[in-house]
């Protein structure tokens, strides 16, 4: 019996010995890691309000005298977030126009201003004053990976403004009075 002890302890010491544990001093894991490119805008207004109305006010015009057509509103901000790829080209940011009313000496321009501090990177050099068009026109160049802050007062603040210039006999009510339509866009 005792024999039987002795042989049952030395197999116990001989699988304790040649038995291993599961894990490893160091082991390891893969994680993926990944960042997608993004291109995206919106433009902001005080309370959410987008739209901006350029009308020439005549309440205040005496008989004989000239109606002056100068207007401005500098109530809109551009925001935009952008990533680029490491090999990506930096992005511009263009303007184009619909349905701009077709008089002589009538003219839209927009001013883009340089985005104030409240974002980070890479953003944009503006172009400065530009006539929007049918033809899109670079607006903001050199964006990389930036973003503005969103909402309003940050970002790049827009100026329109609407000037007469021209013969008055060519002014009409008919060939002024429009919506115009403008589009912004970010590409690469």
């Amino acid at each position: 019996m005792k024999r039987i002890i002795q042989l049952m302890a030395l197999i116990t010491l001989i699988g304790f010995k040649g038995a291993t544990a599961q894990n490893s001093a160091g082991e390891g894991h893969s994680v993926a890691v990944s960042i997608p490119e993004i291109a995206i805008l919106d433009i902001e207004g005080k309370n959410g309000i987008e739209d901006i109305n350029l009308a020439v006010n005549a309440d205040d015009l005496e008989a004989g005298k000239v109606l002056k057509v100068l207007k401005r509103n500098a109530s809109l901000w551009l925001n935009y977030t952008s990533i680029i790829a490491s090999s990506g080209n930096q992005r511009n940011i263009s303007v184009s126009a619909d349905n701009i009313p077709d008089v002589d000496g009538l003219q839209l321009k927009l001013k883009t201003f340089a985005a104030n501090n409240n974002g980070d990177g890479t953003l944009g050099a503006t172009e400065g004053l530009i006539f929007p068009s049918v033809i899109p026109t670079n607006i903001i160049t050199g964006i990389g990976s930036a973003y503005t802050g969103n909402g309003w007062k940050k970002g790049h603040k827009l100026k329109y403004i609407l000037k007469f210039v021209g013969d008055f006999a060519d002014l009409n009510v008919e060939d002024v009075n429009s919506t115009v339509t403008l589009t912004y866009t970010i590409t690469d």
